[in-house]
């Protein structure tokens, strides 16, 4: 954990130029690397998908996590989804009209088959505290991923000074597996929140990593 703290500064409203399309997922099941497959999915979608690098891409799978049951990282794991799943695509502005057409598409996952109904969509806001449930990382050491996300924050020109690292995970990611922190930053300016929700940290939020989110405050 690295925390120091920090005057308070009046800032105007920054705006930011991404929107968050959300979608319920209807579907049974899914298989265990559903991020890749769903990013497969929307290449075939969209012809500038591959192309466009500011689009970030997250599955919400209600009760994935709490109450004592954690999910199944083996590869040839299934999860079963609820009501409350949710895909949602943080898309450039000028990219909305035709990512809502997304509206019933069905989508083909190997031997799991979804259909994407639009829910709601939603425009970034700033927030100090910032979450991000994956954040990809080579590192075993603690304390060297935090250097390493430093020094990614500094070259998108953003301050922060507290930052606090939660869970370990594993993620299958184009039939490798991948090691996940969860990643809590506090104290952002308005400025450098919405800055870090537009971009995100690393080159992989087109498979759900390096996204942020708003987070109640932990000051």
């Amino acid at each position: 954990m690295f925390w120091e703290e920090e005057e308070e500064t009046t800032e105007n409203k920054p705006i930011s130029d991404v929107v968050d399309v959300t979608y319920q997922i209807k579907g049974k099941t899914l298989p265990s690397n559903y991020l890749s497959l769903i990013a497969s999915q929307m290449s075939l979608q969209f012809d500038w998908w591959d192309e466009l690098d500011d689009i970030g891409l997250q599955v919400l799978i209600a009760g994935e996590e709490g109450n004592g049951w954690f999910r199944d990282q083996t590869p040839n794991a299934i999860l079963y989804l609820s009501r409350r799943s949710r895909l949602v695509l943080r898309t450039p502005k000028q990219m909305y009209a035709q990512i809502k057409n997304l509206h019933n598409a069905k989508l083909n996952l190997g031997e799991h088959d979804i259909e994407l109904v639009f829910k709601h969509d939603k425009s970034i806001n700033h927030s100090a505290t910032l979450y991000s449930q994956h954040v990809l990382s080579d590192e075993d050491d603690e304390l060297r991923f935090l250097e390493i996300v430093t020094l990614e924050l500094d070259s998108l020109g953003i301050v922060c000074k507290k930052i606090l690292c939660g869970k370990t995970r594993e993620l299958i990611i184009n039939n490798e597996k991948k090691l996940t922190r969860s990643l809590m930053l506090n104290d952002l300016s308005k400025e450098d929140s919405v800055k870090l929700q537009n971009k995100g940290l690393g080159n992989f939020q087109k498979l759900g990593c390096g996204i942020f989110v708003p987070y109640k405050s932990i000051s």
